[in-house]
């Protein structure tokens, strides 16, 4: 997994590169046969959560963590970004700019 520093962290999430940042942004490719990951500690709400998990069932996801919150992921099956509209701290928000806009296509 690549170790970036946060100013190249818009340009890895748009090529869709694993890597992580000093531990408060990351980003990982998961495949529908890897163990599930567990996302219910984190604050994504409930009917996000539930989408990320229709897509995980459905093709490999590349998922950008705030810490240890999932807040955009790009779906390999419908070949889109999806980043929720809710609102985190500041330093999550400042995470959420770096990701491409909610339906993008990728």
């Amino acid at each position: 997994m690549a170790k970036i520093n946060g100013r190249k962290a818009a340009e890895t999430i748009a090529q869709r590169i694993d890597f992580t940042s000093h531990g408060t942004l990351s980003a990982r490719t998961y495949a529908p046969t890897d163990f599930a990951p567990n996302f219910y500690g984190s604050q994504l709400p409930r009917e996000h959560r539930d989408a990320l998990f229709a897509a995980l069932k459905a093709g490999p996801v590349y998922v950008v963590f705030s810490y240890e919150t999932p807040i955009a992921w790009f779906s390999k099956h419908d070949i889109t970004w999806h980043k929720p509209d809710v609102k985190y701290s500041m330093t999550t928000s400042h995470h959420q700019g770096r990701c491409p806009r909610d339906g993008q296509e990728g």
